[in-house]
């Protein structure tokens, strides 16, 4: 197991602000490679539990919850979010700071959750007795989806900031796995999965701005080898980011009908389009509901002609690839993410 004591004083690391020396003076600044830099040296020095958090409450140290592990993660530079300040809501700082699920036989998972939370404290002990403890493990049900779901699963949620904030720049989370599974492997006895095991990257509420900068082309950020699904939890915000993940919807149509059509048989354009990619969208009401309705049309054209080319079997399993679905009655906004498992029932369909 990792030593308590492996700690490093990282706090006051200039995150993005490189020290001048003699031989970087006039450089031109890389913002996205300096946090890969900090990343690859620092990660291997991460500590199992929150040094702010209660030894004996969720987030001290390890702890078995629905037949797997959960391991608070800090100094993994991660979570370049506020520091917490508001006492009334939790004691725990934000930054560098993760959450993992592992299997509780250190065996290798089918398939890997990330997860951005929304406009919230995360994965933080809320001090408000009112509020049940981490979201994880009560609102949001993260565990107990990863448990339902009946499969060898685990979860890398991403510590952010009260306004989602994850990373000082673009958030590499390609990078940062790769590094991780090294660490899980060597200092927890665990397994996060191989680089080709299926990824699942999920989103809620304002967590959806990474995701949705995953999605755009325009940044060294993307979604990690391995996506099989992009799960939108209300987290389709404004019309910038409605705009970005239409134009990422319609590339992926097209570059999968460019597969199809090399193809030789049906056999063969089955296998493709039973491991495309997935998008789930699941929202509640209003301007959520509202941008999602234009995003199902905007993909209705762009793959309507192309399912309709084919036999209506093959047609139908494409279009499934893009699920939209309203969330269940009389759940709201705070409460999508843990009502009706729909992070369980994805993880099932790609492992």
């Amino acid at each position: 197991m990792m030593a308590l004591d492996r700690q490093v004083e990282i706090g006051n690391l200039p995150i993005g602000k490189p020290t001048v020396t003699p031989s970087n003076v006039g450089a031109v600044r890389d913002p996205t490679n300096e946090w890969r830099v900090l990343l690859n040296d620092v990660l291997p020095m991460m500590q199992l539990g929150w040094s702010d958090a209660d030894p004996l409450g969720p987030n001290g140290g390890e702890t078995a919850h629905f037949g797997l592990r959960r391991v608070p993660l800090g100094e993994v530079l991660l979570g370049f979010g506020e520091r917490a300040s508001r006492a009334e809501l939790t004691r725990e700082s934000a930054k560098q700071r993760a959450i993992l699920w592992l299997p509780s036989d250190a065996g290798s998972p089918a398939a890997l959750l990330v997860h951005f939370h929304g406009h919230n404290l995360g994965w933080r002990h809320d001090v408000r007795a009112s509020r049940g403890g981490p979201r994880d493990l009560h609102r949001d049900r993260i565990g107990a989806q990863l448990a339902a779901c009946g499969r060898c699963v685990a979860a890398v949620l991403p510590q952010g900031g009260l306004r989602s904030e994850f990373a000082p720049g673009p958030f590499d989370v390609e990078a940062f796995l790769a590094a991780l599974r090294t660490e899980v492997v060597l200092e927890l006895d665990g397994a996060l999965g191989a680089s080709a095991t299926p990824v699942v990257v999920s989103a809620h509420s304002g967590g959806g701005a990474v995701l949705a900068s995953m999605l755009s082309g325009r940044t060294s950020a993307c979604l990690p080898a391995g996506t099989r699904a992009v799960v939108l939890l209300d987290a389709i915000n404004g019309p910038n980011e409605l705009l970005v993940i239409q134009k990422w919807a319609e590339r992926l149509i097209d570059a999968t009908a460019t597969t199809l059509a090399s193809a030789s048989n049906d056999v063969e354009r089955f296998g493709i389009l039973a491991s495309s990619m997935r998008l789930v969208v699941r929202t509640t009401f209003g301007n959520y509901r509202k941008r999602a309705a234009s995003l199902r049309k905007a993909i209705e054209r762009r793959l309507g002609p192309y399912a309709d080319a084919l036999p209506p079997s093959l047609g139908g399993l494409w279009r499934d690839r893009f699920r939209f679905e309203s969330a269940l009655t009389g759940v709201d906004h705070d409460h999508l993410v843990g009502a009706g498992d729909p992070l369980s029932a994805v993880l099932t369909a790609v492992a």
